[in-house]
């Protein structure tokens, strides 16, 4: 299809004249997976069409159809899911198809279109009843088959009166032949928009008081999904919106928030309590937010108010009923902030992705809070994280973030912190004997992610779980490694750094050769290789995950900084001479860097090595130095440790 048809159809499905039409039978017997093989299925078109009143109500109408080439494609497309809240919007099926390989249709029938709320999933945190979905579920697909359906989204309650704002996505999971989006409204309407990641065409169109405005593209080839890309920005998008600019958004929710922080007199004598014992603002900082963030559960059971999702439940309610969602907990922790004397406020932000900043396009999935010093810096505090000693995630570091304020605020980015930050700090001191075996302790302390990340390991396994996991850990000495006990500090006292100790032993550690022995010199030797320190290196498995591709198109994104460092002194056994030691490594890159070096001095040997994170995004232009770093270490782990009898070291 060229480019001039695909733009033709575009056109006649955004004014709904083909939404009953014949399908393009002819059109869709090219589309074979002789010519797609990478291809589980092909969309021809995907159109949505924005029909939008001056007040900021609207419709939004899309026609989909795909052809389906494999069995992947076929469970793919056996059932769309499209979710919509009640408080805002309601959804209808229009029409729905299947058209058969020689061009047969079948309806779908309405017992086969489905709308129920949302489903539970396991460990969910969220009920939301009037959160549903909207399913359609093809009977009868074969190969070959094409699925088109047309719904609407009827936006009844727009989150912002009198605006409008959207980011669409252009292509995905599967090559298409033409992806269109439209928005037709008042000409007096001005909106602003911004194509990122790649480029559309844009047409317009004026008939009478009205403007539609179209972005389409075509020949979209499929988004290859690699481990750890940074999705979103790696797709063709479109920001669109009327807000003038992101201080409006802060004030819009400076005001929505400014009526729920009432405090009634039980939240009163709670406060002076739970500050009595803090002399300094940090103190009472510290004790408010460790309050909201360890007895203050994170759960939704409604999503109620006219603006549900956005303002929160009234403070005192929220302390009430000891539960909310991440708005309800940072607008409890702002009013108590506020109620003693501290200058705090809250934030709209999203933790997953990072937000563009050109245009005020609403990108918030979450809320969290900023208190203001008295020299007019700002910190942040999210009181959902739990088990974490620092204010603010590690993966919430370095993201958008905009502070509700009564005279508007712009948007902000949340700092990012060094990888040292985010470090396991590993201590081994063992012994080895002449038999081959090591007894010995393993000592980890932890701080920010790494700690929140270990805090929440041992709360929420069960002892016989956390024993398993531990002993993984341990099988970095070998594969007969046995963890004898674990001590560690209490992990729910968050006033106190987390601390824990394993002691191991490891009966087959070293390979001992005897003279006589095969292979054997004439004097005795032991052989080992050091706990793989390499691997040891990169305590986040992703980093190893989304190394494993030989060529990257996409750069990786590892959410945090973080960073690792290891002291390993093992005693040798008397008698014994080092002949070989592992050799040393010093890599430094832009955004990682690793170090190893292995000393022996008398009887002690020890390995100290090092790995840092300085940054979460590794642009593809240096994944070769990543991979480069890994193989590097890896090389390390299969060199070894020699000693010889026959004397000892000096």
């Amino acid at each position: 299809m060229n480019r001039t048809t695909g733009l033709a159809l575009a056109l006649a499905l955004l004014t709904g004249a083909a939404a009953a039409a014949a399908p393009p039978v002819a059109l869709l017997k090219t589309i074979t997976l002789d010519k797609y093989p990478d291809a589980n299925a092909v969309t021809v078109f995907d159109s949505t069409l924005v029909t939008l009143r001056a007040d900021g109500r609207n419709v939004t109408r899309r026609h989909k159809l795909v052809k389906i080439l494999t069995e992947q494609g076929k469970q793919q497309y056996a059932t769309t899911w499209d979710e919509y809240c009640l408080t805002y919007s309601k959804a209808e099926v229009r029409m729905a198809r299947v058209i058969s390989p020689d061009g047969r249709i079948a309806n779908v029938g309405k017992k086969d279109i489905v709308d129920v709320p949302t489903p539970l999933w396991e460990g969910s945190k969220f009920v939301l009843p009037n959160v549903r979905v909207k399913s359609i579920q093809f009977p009868g697909l074969a190969l070959g088959s094409s699925v088109e359906w047309v719904t609407e989204d009827i936006m009844y309650n727009p989150v912002m009166e009198s605006q409008y704002d959207a980011e669409h996505y252009f292509g995905g999971g599967d090559p298409a032949l033409c992806v269109a989006y439209a928005i037709d409204a008042p000409a007096t309407m001005k909106f602003r928009w911004l194509v990122k990641g790649g480029s559309v065409d844009t047409s317009f169109a004026v008939r009478g008081r009205r403007r539609r405005t179209t972005w389409s593209a075509h020949d979209l080839p499929k988004l290859v999904y690699e481990p750890m890309m940074p999705y979103r920005e790696s797709m063709t998008r479109l920001l669109v919106c009327t807000q003038p600019d992101w201080q409006t958004w802060s004030r819009w929710y400076y005001e929505l928030c400014s009526t729920q922080y009432g405090i009634d007199s039980a939240l009163a004598r709670a406060l002076d309590s739970l500050v009595a014992g803090a002399p300094t603002d940090d103190a009472k900082v510290r004790a408010l937010y460790n309050f909201v963030n360890q007895r203050i559960r994170y759960v939704e059971t409604s999503y109620s108010g006219r603006k549900a999702g956005y303002q929160p439940e009234q403070i005192s309610l929220t302390f009430q009923k000891r539960y909310g969602v991440c708005r309800d907990k940072a607008a409890l922790l702002v009013g108590m902030l506020r109620h003693v004397g501290i200058d705090a406020y809250i934030t709209l932000t999203n933790p997953g992705s990072q937000t563009d900043a050109e245009l005020p396009v609403d990108q918030f999935n979450h809320a969290t809070v900023a208190v203001k010093r008295p020299d007019s810096s700002i910190y942040y505090l999210d009181p959902t994280v739990e088990n974490s000693r620092q204010y603010l995630a590690a993966s919430e570091m370095n993201r958008g973030v905009l502070i509700a304020t009564r005279d508007g605020d712009d948007l902000r980015y949340t700092p990012l912190i060094p990888a040292d930050s985010n470090r396991l700090e590993v201590q081994i001191d063992d012994t080895l004997r002449a038999d081959g075996s090591l007894t010995g302790a393993v000592v980890l302390t932890p701080t920010g992610q790494q700690e929140l990340s270990l805090r929440s390991l041992v709360q929420y396994l069960p002892p016989l779980r956390q024993k398993q996991r531990f002993e993984t850990y341990l099988r970095a000495f070998g594969p007969g490694a046995r963890l004898d006990t674990v001590t560690m500090t209490d992990a729910r006292d968050l006033d106190q750094p987390l601390v824990i100790k394993l002691r191991f032993s490891v009966p087959d550690f070293a390979t001992v050769l005897k003279p006589g022995s095969p292979g054997a010199s004439r004097q005795s030797t032991i052989r080992f290789s050091l706990p793989k320190a390499g691997s040891g290196m990169f305590t986040s498995s992703s980093i190893s995950w989304a190394s494993t591709m030989p060529v990257r198109r996409y750069d990786v994104d590892l959410r945090s900084t973080l960073a690792w460092h290891m002291v390993h002194r093992m005693a040798l056994p008397r008698g014994f001479k080092t002949v070989l030691v592992p050799d040393s490594l010093a890599q430094v890159h832009d955004k990682f860097e690793a170090t190893s070096a292995t000393v022996v001095k008398g009887r002690l040997l020890t390995n100290e090595a090092s790995f840092r994170l300085k940054a979460p995004l590794v642009p593809v232009t240096e994944y070769e130095d990543l991979r480069s770093l890994l193989a590097a270490t890896e090389e390390l782990e299969r060199q070894h440790v020699m000693l010889k009898t026959g004397g000892e070291n000096d």
